[in-house]
């Protein structure tokens, strides 16, 4: 049996404590979660405000749950516990709302919140 692994997502943050998968950026987001398998994860803890990718587009917090949102619709996968840790208070709402929408959809419990984990900032 394979360990569930979580994922912290941010682009600056680094959690104190625990064994998280660190994804700084949008599309390190969706490699890591392509190559490990959503149903590999127990927990995915998303900030909202991501900067400027490389290529100069911004993605955010909310487009990494659309992500997800979409591999569970495409591929019948089950999300894993998702958390928002963001300080932009918003986009912590946009995103809890668009989890729980989902999973209301698919008659389950609205388990996505907002929580403080704490953590360092990388310079």
């Amino acid at each position: 049996m394979q360990m569930l692994k979580y994922l912290y997502l941010d682009d600056r943050r680094t959690p104190d404590k625990g064994d998280w998968i660190i994804a700084r950026n949008y599309d390190e987001f969706k490699k890591i979660i392509n190559y490990e398998g959503l149903e590999n994860f127990k927990a995915i803890s998303l900030d909202h405000d991501l900067g400027i990718n490389e290529d100069l587009t911004e993605n955010t917090g909310f487009d990494c749950a659309n992500f997800l949102i979409d591999l569970c619709l495409f591929s019948g996968k089950k999300l894993p516990q998702i958390y928002t840790h963001s300080d932009n208070i918003g986009g912590s709402d946009n995103i809890i709302n668009l989890i729980n929408r989902w999973l209301l959809f698919n008659d389950l419990p609205q388990t996505c919140c907002r929580v403080s984990i704490p953590y360092t900032i990388e310079e």
